[in-house]
């Protein structure tokens, strides 16, 4: 009885060790699980992630593992990995050197250290560079994003261009901006025709239009002022809503 036992116990041990092969008897010599079959797929767990950093749905996520997420939760739907700090996907990327837009899902592709972000809607005409740059543009057409989070929150604005960590971040559907400089029309919502040129410059603006703000903390403070010129270093930094100033005259 013993023997038989002690050669269960060898039986048992030399199998958690073995390869396994699903649809072949004679899995590869490199790999631990083959699957083999000419006519159906792997299907892994399918599971309704909320968001990149979702740690809830999948309590302690060790790194590389992989599910494809149903869409359901939030998050777009596709097949994601864990890489130990946020779930990214892994479908979807483009190949160097490719001559169209391409959906990269919200992510962002790294090549030679340059980190370019797309966006995770529609790419039509649109041109990003920096991590998370236009990452939520939905519609959006005809955007330049140069920099962290330049036009983040841009869904469905039209014509922008903003240069600079988080220049324009918080337009959603304000057309026609342009932004130079680190946080220039940060708050801008759904301003149009706005020209900001150096850091901070109109950094407040959210609904105002048609204000050209040139130097450093220019118009920094307005919010809802419209038809507004600024030139210097925090010319006009206080104002708020004030519309047509005396250093511009409506057309």
């Amino acid at each position: 009885m013993k023997k038989y036992f002690f050669f269960l116990i060898l039986l048992v041990s030399i199998s958690s060790f073995a390869q396994v092969g699903i649809g072949t008897s004679t899995p590869a010599a490199s790999a631990k699980l083959e699957v083999n079959s000419s006519n159906k797929g792997f299907l892994p767990p399918r599971v309704a992630l909320t968001s990149t950093s979702d740690v809830v749905t999948i309590a302690s996520p060790v790194t590389g593992l992989l599910v494809y997420c149903t869409g359901l939760g939030g998050l777009t739907a596709g097949y994601y990995y864990w890489n130990g700090n946020l779930w990214v996907r892994i479908d979807g990327v483009p190949y160097i050197g490719a001559t169209s837009a391409v959906n990269l899902g919200g992510h962002d592709l790294t090549v030679n250290g340059l980190t370019v972000g797309l966006g995770s809607g529609s790419q039509t005409s649109n041109t990003a560079n920096g991590f998370k740059a236009l990452f939520n543009n939905t519609t959006g057409s005809y955007n330049t994003a140069i920099g962290y989070a330049a036009l983040y929150n841009n869904t469905t604005g039209i014509g922008n261009e903003a240069s600079g960590n988080n220049a324009l971040y918080t337009n959603t559907t304000g057309n026609s901006n342009t932004a130079n400089g680190s946080g220039a029309l940060y708050l801008n919502t759904t301003g149009s025709g706005n020209t900001a040129t150096g850091n901070s410059s109109l950094y407040s603006n959210t609904i105002g239009i048609y204000n050209t703000a040139n130097g450093t903390g220019a118009l920094a403070v307005n919010n809802t002022g419209s038809w507004n010129t600024a030139t210097g270093y925090n010319a006009l930094y206080g104002n708020d809503i004030l519309v047509y100033t005396i250093d511009h005259m409506k057309p």
